[in-house]
C-alpha cells in the first residue's frame, strides 16, 4: 500500500493541480486504508495550495472535492482511528483551500462554487464543520464586499 501511495503522490511534484484531471485517481484511492487515504488527500490539497492557483471553475471544485473526500466526510473505515491534531491538521489545510475558490470575473459563478464547498461541507458533520465554516463565511463577506 505504500507504494500505492507513493505511486499517487510523485505527480503532484511536477503536475500540481493537473493530477485533478486524472480521473482514475479516486478510484484507486478507493482501494487504500483510510490513513494511505488521508495521506493522499492532504497532499492533493498542499500541491494545490502550494501553487496558489485560483480554482474558478466547478468542474475543478468538484474534482478537487472528490478527490479529497477522506477529509471532509466521514469514511467507513476510519472509525476514530484518527489523532485530534492529524484530525485538525487536515480541516485546517481544506480551511486554506477555500481561499483558493474566486471567479474574478464573475460573482454569481464564485458564490455557487461557494455554496458548492458549503453543501459538501455540511455533510462532514459537527465536528469538521467548526473548522471548515468560518473560511467559507470570511470568503462569502469577501465577496458581498465586492458585488457593493
Amino acid at each position: 500500500m505504500k507504494l500505492l501511495v507513493k505511486l499517487l503522490t510523485i505527480p503532484l511534484d511536477t503536475l500540481s493541480i493537473s493530477v485533478l484531471d486524472m480521473d482514475e485517481f479516486p478510484t484507486l484511492m478507493d482501494y487504500m486504508k483510510f490513513s494511505n487515504k488521508r495521506t493522499v488527500s492532504l497532499r492533493i490539497i498542499n500541491a494545490v495550495i502550494k501553487d496558489k492557483k485560483i480554482l474558478a471553475s466547478s468542474r475543478l471544485v468538484e474534482q478537487l472535492m472528490t478527490f479529497t473526500k477522506s477529509l471532509l466526510v466521514d469514511d467507513k473505515d476510519a472509525s476514530n482511528k484518527e489523532e485530534n491534531f492529524e484530525f485538525e491538521q487536515g480541516q485546517e489545510q481544506v480551511a486554506k483551500l477555500v481561499h483558493l475558490v474566486s471567479h474574478p470575473s464573475n460573482s454569481n459563478i464564485h458564490y455557487d462554487l461557494l455554496l458548492r464547498l458549503k453543501k459538501v461541507f455540511v455533510k462532514g458533520g459537527d465536528r469538521r464543520i467548526k473548522h471548515t465554516l468560518p473560511a467559507l463565511i470570511f470568503e462569502l463577506i469577501k465577496l458581498s464586499m465586492l458585488m457593493h
